[in-house]
């Protein structure tokens, strides 16, 4: 039996990733999870899963959301934007 810290309900870090689509993981390098989202790329790269990490070492959480504000919010949404118009291909 899984331990329930260690069900892949509580955390993606601990999910089989075999058979998932293409991934585009974004973090901040100031998110609490940091670490999660490394360790779910790593996993989703072993896995076979085509996958993308952007990794902002300075930003904040939901960067994103400050595109008027914010160049790299822009160019965040302007890479979601390209992603998913190549993973619809």
């Amino acid at each position: 039996m899984v331990s329930r810290r260690k069900t892949p309900l509580a955390s993606a870090v601990f999910a089989d990733m075999t058979g998932l689509p293409r991934l585009l993981i974004h973090v901040s390098g100031r998110e609490v999870l940091y670490d999660n989202a490394i360790s779910v790329y790593g996993n989703a790269k072993k896995a076979g899963v085509d996958d993308e990490l952007l990794g902002e070492p300075e930003l904040f959480h939901d960067w994103h959301a400050f595109t008027p504000m914010l160049d790299a919010g822009q160019e965040v949404v302007d890479r979601i934007g390209l992603y998913s118009r190549e993973t619809m291909e």
